[in-house]
């Protein structure tokens, strides 16, 4: 997957995203803003249930 220069994560940091909400049990609002992206972001669904 191509990344365009000004996207903020990479496949392996959303990777990490959907991890720390899935294993860690962090909610979707706080893991955005621990990686630094919109709660927008947090809510796709690519972040898990």
């Amino acid at each position: 997957m191509d990344s365009h220069k000004n996207a903020r994560l990479t496949p392996k940091g959303r990777e990490e995203m959907v991890c720390a909400v899935v294993d860690s049990g962090w909610s979707k609002a706080a893991v955005a803003r621990q990686f630094n992206t919109s709660a927008k972001t947090g809510r796709r669904p690519a972040m898990g249930a």
